[in-house]
């Protein structure tokens, strides 16, 4: 079987780029881009406010100000894993976004904000370059794919030009097909692919709403209903029912979320999700293939399933002690939510196996009624899915809701008939608080159970539920492949995973057998220590389809990632103790150096569980 290598990750030059000015970023790009090498691209939602300003009691902005603060600590840890860099190139970058890098200080940048910064900033680079291509606008992407394969510069010019989209195929090993929303997800998926030599593809967008579309077609196909599934596979026939896949070696599909694989793609295929930070996705993929992992792996299994449950974490935990992982094992009454939370969030994995429920937990159907700022009563309705982290060591327990919203007003969520409504914005920020409000004055209506809250964010541990958002997985700095082998989980389940540091991610489009689940897993595991993630993920969806009509494993990754430990488990210890004390020591000097915008409460508790962890792993 064939082996992927990565590009090299390059570290001279890092964009950072404004989400709406993606254009400067492809004509950088036709300046600076070097053969089978990746030039790190991080895009920055558009703000106009900056760091300092007012933050209001019931401020609309205040989820887009938490997004920029979260981007600039990604982007901090993603420059200092990757020592630093040479030149950090601005695009676009308005003043509003430049307050919340708070690092640039310590960098060499160069500022671009229009067409005539790039020759005056990058001309130097461009020397050598002997032709130059004209595109306009409408034509950005197809400009910049001709502008690279021919060693030339690129220049916006307002006539349309002839760019043919159908480029000279010179025998590339791979495939990359990317839903064409003409806007930055473009340019991500355009340079990754550019990188990695492969042909490209660009096929029809998902229109609004067409996502939770896909969602319920999938729920209605679990229903043992097959109209639902003649109509995803239209959806997916309409946008790559052309290619001849048996030319390539690979396909990696950039995509709201269409599972393509349905329709049955016979050679290695992988998914990089455009709505979940898929700039630090790829980078990520990138960096563990430079500087490697941990070896510490973590299963997690509430002992659900009874033999079948046990049957695949005792294979599971012979195998990977064999490979000298440095195991931390979660099963039966340990299984707790408390757990799963302290370590999926603080404590150091390459890779977590979750054997469990999820996706389609029990909950609560409720409604709430509350008065808008023009005195206009609404009703809100929806499922209520309750989390309990009882704390084993002391009487504090965090109790976490989830809301999954049905109806507004009596219309459907997100249906055509609640958008012609036309609430605003600052209206729908009220809905959460009034939720609040009405919990804490107990005018919640709960009406009866729900035996399946569908896809919703949820694994079932062995006390309660575990909801899984968050912003950190395996720590900040370890990005970990998660197998997270229960009923319906590719959706929102895995939605904090993947954006919050994972570098891969296998799930499941619907619910899956337990027998079934547990042969996936072992002739994936079987395979993805001497191979690629990919290719390891082929053999085991090869050997289901010997069953099963449609593949309903999904791996959201890239082609050349690996999982491979090559020392010794004792060494991989210590390791994973090392990183636990490292992070103790950044979040005491953090909380004693009030470093940042500190959040006293939560450093308090970040160091509170690495000193349980620490205390765990040490007599271990």
């Amino acid at each position: 079987m064939t082996t992927f290598k990565p590009p090299i990750l390059r570290n001279d030059f890092v964009f950072i780029v404004n989400e709406d000015k993606y254009e400067l970023a492809c004509l950088a790009l036709s300046y600076l881009y070097k053969p089978n090498q990746y030039l790190p691209i991080f895009l920055f939602s558009n703000i106009d406010f900056t760091q300092e300003g007012i933050i209001a009691e019931s401020d609309v902005n205040a989820i887009r100000r938490r997004r920029a603060h979260e981007f600039s600590v990604f982007l901090n840890n993603a420059l200092i894993e990757n020592q630093k860099c040479e030149n950090i190139i601005l695009l676009g970058i308005n003043d509003g976004q430049k307050s919340y890098l708070d690092f640039l200080e310590h960098y060499y940048v160069l500022d671009i904000q229009d067409y005539g910064d790039i020759e005056t900033y990058l001309g130097g680079f461009g020397a050598n370059k002997e032709e130059t291509i004209e595109c306009s606008m409408q034509q950005i992407f197809q400009g910049t794919i001709t502008a690279i394969r021919r060693d030339a510069i690129l220049k916006i010019i307002n006539d349309d030009q002839n760019i043919e989209e159908n480029f000279e195929v010179h025998e590339q090993d791979g495939l990359v097909v990317i839903e064409s929303y003409k806007d930055s997800r473009s340019l991500l998926a355009m340079n990754y692919a550019l990188s990695i030599d492969s042909e490209i593809k660009f096929v029809e967008k998902l229109e609004e709403g067409e996502d939770e579309e896909i969602l319920s077609l999938l729920e209605s196909w679990n229903r043992k209903r097959e109209e639902p599934l003649n109509k995803l596979k239209e959806k997916i026939f309409n946008r790559i029912g052309d290619i001849d896949f048996g030319m390539y070696n690979f396909v990696t599909f950039f995509t709201q979320g269409l599972p393509y694989s349905l329709i049955g793609i016979e050679i290695p295929n992988s998914y990089v999700n455009i709505e979940l930070r898929p700039d630090f996705f790829l980078f990520n993929s990138f960096i563990y293939e430079k500087f490697g992992g941990l070896g510490s792996a973590v299963i997690f299994s509430p002992g659900k399933f009874s033999k079948f449950s046990k049957e695949e974490v005792d294979d599971l935990a012979s195998l990977f002690d064999f490979e000298n992982f440095y195991i931390n094992f979660l099963a039966g009454g340990n299984a707790t939510v408390y757990n799963l939370k302290t370590v999926v969030e603080n404590y150091p994995f390459d890779l977590l196996h979750i054997c469990s429920h999820g996706g389609d937990v029990m909950g609560t159907n409720c409604i709430v009624q509350f008065y808008d700022n023009h005195s206009k009563k609404h009703t809100i309705e929806f499922d209520e899915v309750l989390s309990i982290a009882l704390n084993p060591y002391e009487d504090s327990h965090l109790v976490e809701t989830l809301y999954y919203f049905k109806k507004l007003d009596g219309f459907e969520w997100r249906s055509e008939e609640l958008k012609a409504e036309s609430y605003s914005s600052e209206f729908y920020a009220t809905i959460l608080p009034a939720i609040r409000k009405a919990y804490a004055s107990r005018k919640v209506i709960k009406r009866n159970k729900v035996e399946r809250v569908f896809n919703s964010n949820s694994i079932t541990c062995s006390d309660f539920n575990y909801s899984a958002i968050f912003d950190s997985v395996g720590g900040n700095k370890v990005h970990p492949i998660i197998f997270n082998n229960i009923c319906w989980s590719w959706a929102k389940v895995s939605t904090s995973f993947i954006s919050s540091g994972s570098r891969g991610y296998v799930g499941t489009l619907t619910a899956v057998q337990n027998d079934k689940a547990i042969q996936f897993a072992k002739k994936f595991y079987d395979n993805v220590f001497d191979n690629n993630i990919i290719s390891a993920f082929h053999i085991a969806s090869s050997n289901y389809l010997k069953s099963e009509s449609s593949n309903i494993y999904i791996y959201w990754g890239v082609h050349f990632s690996t999982l491979k430990n090559k020392r010794a488990q004792q060494f991989n210890k210590v390791n994973v103790l090392q990183y636990l004390k490292e992070e103790l020591h950044g979040w005491i000097r953090k909380l004693h150096l009030k470093e940042g915008k500190v959040d006293v409460e939560l450093t308090k508790g970040r160091i509170y569980v690495i000193k349980r962890l620490l205390d765990i792993h040490y007599r271990r």
